[in-house]
């Protein structure tokens, strides 16, 4: 498939969340590399550099800015497993189309998460990558807040299988509600917003975490940061795979539009859900119903803003997606900036069926 050779010029969408990095980005991102290399968790020598000079490592300190610097380096560990996981089981090797295959292998690998106390296959690096994380994170943050990551896994490893379902058909197009619903469970999505909280060490309560509307803000939160994402790798996406699996080609789909118009689309999209965020979250903020005991609420919430600035900022800059085969070589894509106001600000619901449910939790 051959893409366009000028850089896609990508609009300017609102973002009203604030910027930080970790101090420690950078030497946990260089030992994440020495992560990948240990378990060898890379099907060639050309994926390996990819997953180098992307930094995909660093990730962590853009969506984790607070927080120990062994928490962080899980947390980087766990970024370049998702990456190089993605690369080698989803994106572009044939088992991304042989969904039976890919239930076997991330049903090994659930089997190791969920038996962590002993090595299932000591010959199995992704297995083995997985039980050094998870006896790490165990250490670091308690088994409470282990079992979350872990059943963050447990539905990305099952929506990835549904994802090389629809690849194995071929000409299987989801709509944009089944794809909204597939985006905020593949790429760890759902584990990787939990490392703000991880990171940071808040032992947050289960019933603050379940409430409807803390949990309808962390579902948004993560599915804008993969609608923002899906911008910035959309020229690589097509280039290396064109599958159909991206926001922008499912707008295209649906409304017949030019790449062009499917990126103001989606801004417009983007936007509004952005809007519901900052209006849930204080009124959840202002809401005297939790007491003392949910005072790590609002360090939480404010996890969620950075995270969603964090992985804006660290797409911008990787070499994964500023150039078509993140080697660093060419330009994919024209930078436009933010926004200062919203291109929509209604209070309506959108019109996807799997996230509507976001408006019908609180007050507004």
């Amino acid at each position: 498939m051959q893409q366009e050779k000028k850089p896609l010029v990508l609009p300017p969408f609102y973002m009203p969340f604030p910027f930080m990095i970790h101090p420690a980005t950078e030497r946990t991102n260089k030992q994440s590399v020495a992560f990948v290399r240990k378990f060898k968790l890379y099907h060639s020598e050309e994926q390996l550099l990819r997953l180098e000079v992307g930094n995909s490592g660093a990730t962590a300190g853009y969506l984790a800015p607070i927080g120990s610097e062994v928490a962080l380096q899980i947390a980087a560990d766990f970024t370049q497993f998702a990456f190089a996981f993605d690369d080698t089981f989803c994106d572009e090797t044939p088992i991304g189309k042989q969904p039976i295959a890919l239930a076997a292998v991330t049903a090994k690998m659930l089997q190791q998460l969920e038996g962590p106390e002993h090595p299932i296959d000591e010959s199995d690096n992704w297995c083995m990558a997985l039980y050094d994380m998870w006896h790490r994170w165990n250490k670091q943050v308690g088994p409470v807040l282990t079992e979350r990551w872990v059943q963050g896994c447990r539905t990305w490893f099952f929506v990835e299988i549904l994802r090389a379902g629809n690849n194995a058909i071929g000409n299987t197009k989801p709509n944009i509600s089944d794809y909204s619903f597939i985006r905020r469970h593949t790429g760890a999505t759902l584990s990787l917003a939990m490392l703000p909280y991880l990171v940071r060490g808040l032992d947050i309560p289960i019933s603050v975490l379940e409430d409807r509307r803390v949990r309808a803000l962390a579902e948004c939160a993560a599915l804008l940061t993969n609608w923002d994402n899906e911008q910035f790798s959309y020229a690589k996406e097509y280039h290396r795979t064109g599958d159909g699996h991206n926001m922008i080609d499912v707008i295209r789909h649906t409304y017949n539009l030019s790449v062009e118009d499917a990126l103001h689309k989606m801004k417009a999209f983007r936007d509004r859900a952005a809007c519901r965020f900052i209006r849930l979250r204080d009124e959840v903020l202002e809401d005297k119903s939790f007491n003392t005991k949910d005072s790590l609420l609002e360090p939480y919430l404010e996890g969620l803003g950075l995270y969603i600035r964090g992985i804006a900022e660290w797409s911008m800059q990787s070499k994964r997606y500023t150039s078509l085969d993140g080697d660093g070589k060419g330009s994919t894509f024209v930078i436009s900036g933010y926004a200062d106001h919203p291109s929509d600000d209604s209070y309506e619901p959108l019109p996807i069926g799997s996230i509507a449910w976001w408006w019908k939790v609180g007050k507004l």
